[in-house]
């Protein structure tokens, strides 16, 4: 079985200046967007809020964490 550590990390929290930072997963599906694990996403959603909870600042990324399955397939049969 083919275990990555990181598979179930949907979302990670941070603290930044005095409030947070939240980076959501996600995949395109179409035209739609599905939160999946952290190297399986296609994109992230990267969120700052301040102490107030208030959002500030919101950007879509491509995610630099997506794993190419193509390639672990490959070394799990070797």
């Amino acid at each position: 079985m083919l275990y990555i550590e990181e598979e179930n990390t949907l979302y990670e929290v941070f603290d930044f200046h005095k409030g947070k930072k939240i980076i959501i997963y996600l995949e395109e599906v179409g035209k739609d967007l599905l939160i999946v694990g952290k190297p399986f996403g296609t994109h992230l959603l990267e969120q700052i809020f301040d102490e107030n909870d208030n959002l500030i600042s919101q950007k879509f990324k491509i995610n630099p964490y997506k794993v190419d399955m193509s390639i672990v397939l490959i070394d799990e049969y070797d």
